[in-house]
């Protein structure tokens, strides 16, 4: 893929989707007579729903760059495709990959480096934890997606009749589960979910654990950090 083309791409990964680049080129015609650059085509594998639409809201709202879409299947079957097309020569110029795949399609040598390419307002938009998703061996290998935040609902007329403040810190929240036993022994301020990993993943991170890098030339796992038996996730509230 050449510089000019790459840029386009993750410019348009910017605006549309979180998608790492698979290694292909994409096609650019010659300038055209009187001067100006001809459009670059850009093709565009995802088994998101809606991703079509969004392309064409791309392609009409910019002349010079233009995305060719294909629908792929989701899990296995699409990360297959993908695998096989980068083999055959024949990939996407960009594909939309999991955060949590992105190792696996690097290992397979089926990504370009993008660290050259990515923007401030790229790098602006996402935090630090993120761009360390999509960051592996000191180089960037996608744009990210999005950052799904945990959210927790409470019952509002619960904690007025009881007159428990709501609680913005884990300390608080820590008193404020203690008051809800306190005033109904039979409710608890919350339900850890066993069979939800997302939970115990989320808190993990926030309490700053990393269960899993980069060291050399290997993978360095690490379960039982002094962060992760710090985390809120592990106990019971």
């Amino acid at each position: 893929m050449k510089a000019r083309s790459m840029k386009a791409a993750v410019a348009l990964a910017g605006a549309m989707v979180s998608m790492a680049l698979v290694a292909s080129g994409c096609s650019q015609g010659a300038d055209t007579a009187d001067g100006t650059p001809a459009v670059t085509e850009i093709t565009f594998w995802s088994w998101l729903r809606a991703s079509q639409e969004v392309v064409d809201a791309f392609n009409k709202t910019h002349t010079d760059v233009q995305v060719k879409f294909e629908q792929i299947p989701g899990g296995a079957e699409g990360y297959g495709k993908l695998t096989n097309a980068v083999k055959a020569g024949n990939a996407p110029d960009v594909a939309t990959v999991e955060y949590a795949m992105l190792p696996d399609m690097l290992a397979q040598g089926n990504l370009q480096d993008v660290s050259g390419d990515i923007t401030d307002l790229v790098r602006s938009k996402f935090p630090a934890p993120i761009q360390e998703l999509v960051t592996l061996g000191g180089k960037t290998w996608t744009v990210p997606l999005d950052a799904g935040a945990m959210v927790m609902f409470y019952r509002k007329d619960l904690f007025e009749q009881h007159k428990i403040a709501v609680p913005k810190t884990w300390d608080e929240f820590k008193t404020a589960a203690a008051a809800v036993k306190k005033a109904d022994p039979k409710s608890r301020i919350t339900d850890w979910n066993q069979t939800d990993s997302a939970n115990f993943v989320s808190l993990n991170w926030q309490a700053g654990a990393k269960w899993f890098g980069i060291q050399g030339d290997s993978w360095k796992i690490t379960l039982d950090s002094p962060s992760r038996r710090r985390s809120p996730g592990t106990g019971r509230a």
